[in-house]
């Protein structure tokens, strides 16, 4: 750890534990928050406190106004009642009866008004009051107003005084009235008359205090509304002045808080962009440092001898590569890697974009190897998942030219095919002998049965000749699968693999076995398992034929027990497998033992080395096992030695089953009639007798035969009249010219020409080739009349119909 960075830490274990400091950058957005929100907060304060006051305001001029109303009232209830009181007089002062009536109406008409602005003083309500106007044609203007009575009914006090007097008012003035008519009766009686008016005028006299006290009534109700409408002014004023210094206060409050406030962010602003001019210049640093590494980066990515790039998993898209890529490559415009790289127009199938998803973006780097047509080199890529830009996803691709590895890879596997070769033919020559036992005993049952046919025929006895000619051609088909077991053991070819039954083949390996060891070894065979697995027939052959050839010569001339055992088994765990790749499953699991004299445990250790051997020096060139161990290896298997000197020796072999079964299985099936036909057939070999039996087949089934005995007069033939055969068997090996070399003429000739391709054993041309070639039909010799007859007409009913 550097020095600084061990300091920062010890600094950090040593200091108390603390609350940790808000960030400034946070602490300013609090502080603006907060400034925003007491602004807020102070503009809703004052706009309430304004909206308070001029409510109050609002009220306060509703009494006002009120009051006003009321203040008029009684400055009408004064000049109505000076009114009445003024008519009240006039009215004793009228001798004319109508004057007097006229009068008295006025009064009781001004009565009525009093009590209907009293009614409005005590209840509420609209009252009219009318203005003289000293304008042309306008005399008074009416104006109206609402008066509302203040709770409590405070003010009714003069209102339920002037009722009753009202009441003794119109008393009065109809009294009045009665006495003017008693006066204008007793006009005639001068002493009855002045009665009268003396009682007038006591009457008058009489009246004066109710008018007083009426006016006193009415000036209480003036002065009243006076007074209150002088409080409620003075109110309003003190309100105002409460008012204004509230706002000045808490505007004076607010704004000082604002300020504050706004100190703090500025100074919290000023120390957050001092921090930002450090991280600028951190910044610039950090990048200068990173232009420099990244340099170093470049320079180091660019001198390794491998492409490197950066793809994106989901388009494709290029992201970066290496100086090599382009100088391999070159500058082209395409931005895809599968176009780039590859010259497609689409993503490429062998693409594992999928198993990298799949991993889920793990620690887990896929490898594997490709052939680049651009380059026309070998490249083995190595891919993982990275984490590019943004968080994004991307595939990193490491490829190193193997071109020179996979070459010598070939060349190793071609020299080791050859030592592959070689050693069959070392196990050949040691089964020579079994294999000359074999063909003997077919010979003599081939001359056998032929010599019985033969005097069956003389004693026309055609039962029994059907017998032995059937028994001659079984022997037949047994010496040519002996035939074909050599050929397929002995042949040098490509490995291909496919589903196989392994039992029957150790059953034919047996026999094989059994006519070539000596009687004191016994053949025991413990086979109980019928499953499949996928591999090459011929090199499962191969490892069975070189363990038992190993078991026989370890056991030597005194002989043992040579056991073959083949049974299922389940593995679970490697560990019974050091150094060996094999997977938990099903395997399929082969045991070859022997009694013989073991491997001494320093040899165990080296057995499967190349070219080690526990023979004696000339007796073995030590590389069976070694083949053995790669054959099995290769199918994906293990083996495994178990030997104790003086016991015997066991290997047992563990291979994969798999589930499914061949996917076609050949059925022989007995024809009761074969099919025959009338068209021509050209027949071509050079062997007489195959001419002969062949061509007297075909020509019992109805066929026009047209023999050759080479492939140069047949070639000819068919140059001068093509349209003349149509269907054409030949031999595979001719002189001059052979049978694969006549097909490529003839179908030149004729592209539609059916061909059938016969062949005993022909090491560099087989079934693929004749495909490959146009030939319609491969068949191995010896060839069966059946089978042959079946071929001939489903090719000619096939070439029918096109």
């Amino acid at each position: 750890m550097p020095l600084q960075q061990r300091g920062r830490r010890s600094s950090q274990s040593m200091a108390s534990p603390s609350k940790p400091a808000l960030d400034p950058r946070n602490r300013v957005l609090s502080r603006a928050y907060l400034l925003s929100g007491i602004f807020l907060v102070g503009f809703l304060l004052i706009f309430i406190q304004h909206a308070f006051f001029l409510h109050l305001k609002g009220q306060l001029e509703a009494s006002a106004q009120n009051e006003r109303v009321r203040i008029s009232i009684g400055e009408h209830l004064i000049q109505d009642i000076r009114e009445i009181e003024a008519n009240f007089y006039r009215m004793a002062t009228l001798l004319e009866p109508h004057a007097q009536r006229a009068q008295q109406e006025s009064i009781l008409d001004t009565v009525k008004k009093i009590k209907s602005l009293l009614l409005v003083i005590d209840k509420g309500g609209s009252v009219e009051f009318r203005h003289p106007l000293n304008l042309p044609g306008h005399d008074e203007i009416a104006k109206e107003f609402t008066y509302q009575p203040a709770p409590g009914n405070k003010y009714n006090l003069p209102v339920i005084e002037l009722r009753p007097l009202l009441l003794d008012v119109t008393e009065r003035v109809h009294t009045l009235a009665e006495m003017l008519e008693m006066r204008s009766a007793s006009a005639a009686d001068a002493e009855t008359n002045r009665q009268v008016i003396q009682q007038i005028k006591s009457f008058l006299k009489t009246s004066a205090p109710l008018f007083l006290r009426m006016t006193e009534n009415a000036n209480k109700l003036y002065y009243e509304g006076s007074q209150a409408l002088i409080d409620l002014e003075q109110e309003n004023a003190r309100r105002k002045t409460h008012y204004l210094v509230l706002e000045f206060g808490s505007s004076t409050l607010i704004a000082l808080i604002v300020l504050w406030l706004s100190y703090l962010v500025i100074r919290d602003i000023s120390a957050i962009n001092r921090r930002l001019q450090l991280r600028i210049s951190a910044h610039e640093q950090s990048k200068r440092e990173l232009l420099a590494s990244n340099k170093r980066f470049s320079h180091l990515v660019n001198s390794i001898d491998a492409l490197i790039y950066v793809a994106d998993l989901d388009t494709h898209e290029i992201l970066f590569a290496n100086q090599k890529v382009y100088d391999l490559f070159g500058a082209r415009d395409e931005r895809t890697c599968w176009a780039y790289f590859h010259n497609l127009q689409g993503p490429c199938d062998f693409c594992i974009n999928d198993k990298l998803l799949e991993n889920n973006g793990g620690d887990a780097t896929f490898i594997w190897e490709y052939y680049n047509e651009i380059l026309g080199r070998w490249l083995e890529s190595r891919e993982r998942i990275i984490e590019w830009d943004l968080g994004r996803s991307a595939k990193l691709v490491i490829a190193a030219d193997i071109t020179d590895r996979k070459n010598a890879e070939e060349e190793k596997e071609r020299m080791k095919a050859q030592l592959e070769q070689s050693h069959k033919m070392e196990a050949i020559g040691t089964l020579a002998g079994g294999i000359a036992h074999d063909f003997n005993n077919i010979l003599s049952g081939i001359f056998g049965y032929a010599q019985l046919a033969q005097r069956s025929i003389e004693r026309q006895q055609v039962e029994r000749t059907r017998g032995h000619i059937e028994k001659l051609i079984r022997v037949t088909e047994r010496a040519a699968k002996l035939v074909e077991q050599i050929l397929t053991f002995s042949r040098q070819s490509e490995v291909t693999r496919q589903p196989l039954n392994i039992s029957p083949l150790l059953k034919e390996t047996l026999k094989l076995l059994r006519s070539t060891l000596p009687s004191n070894i016994e053949i025991r065979q413990d086979l109980r398992s019928d499953a499949t697995i996928l591999a090459n027939s011929t090199q499962i052959h191969q490892v069975i034929m070189n363990l038992c050839t190993n078991a026989y010569h370890a056991m030597g001339e005194n002989g043992g027990v040579l056991t073959i055992a083949l049974e299922e088994a389940e593995i679970r765990d490697q560990q019974f497998f050091p150094e060996q790749q094999i997977f938990p499953g099903r395997y399929l699991k082969l045991s070859v033992g022997d009694t013989g004299k073991g491997i001494r445990l320093e040899d165990q250790k080296k057995i499967f080395d190349p070219f080690f051997t526990t023979k004696e020096q000339g007796k073995g060139t030590g590389l069976g096992l070694s083949v053995v161990d790669g054959i099995i290896k290769k199918h994906g298997g293990a083996i495994t030695l178990d030997s104790t000197p003086g016991q015997g020796t066991t290997f047992t072999i563990y291979l994969p089953i798999i589930d499914r079964m061949p996917s076609s299985i050949e059925v022989r099936t007995e024809q009761a009639e074969l099919p025959g036909g009338h068209e021509a057939i050209m027949l071509i070999d050079d062997e007489i007798t195959i001419i002969d039996t062949l061509g007297e087949i075909l020509a019992e089934r109805g066929y026009r035969v047209t023999s050759f005995g080479d492939g140069d007069s047949a070639l000819q033939a068919f140059t001068e009249a093509p349209q003349a055969y149509d269907l054409v068997i030949t031999d595979m090996t001719m002189p001059h010219l052979t049978g694969d070399k006549l097909s490529r003429e003839l179908l030149r000739i004729r592209p539609d020409l059916p061909i059938i391709i016969c062949t005993g054993y022909h090491d560099s041309f087989g079934e693929m080739d004749a495909r490959e070639l146009g030939i319609s039909r491969f068949m191995a010799k010896p060839t069966i009349a059946s089978d042959l007859l079946l071929a001939v007409r489903e090719l000619l009913d096939r070439s029918a119909t096109t």
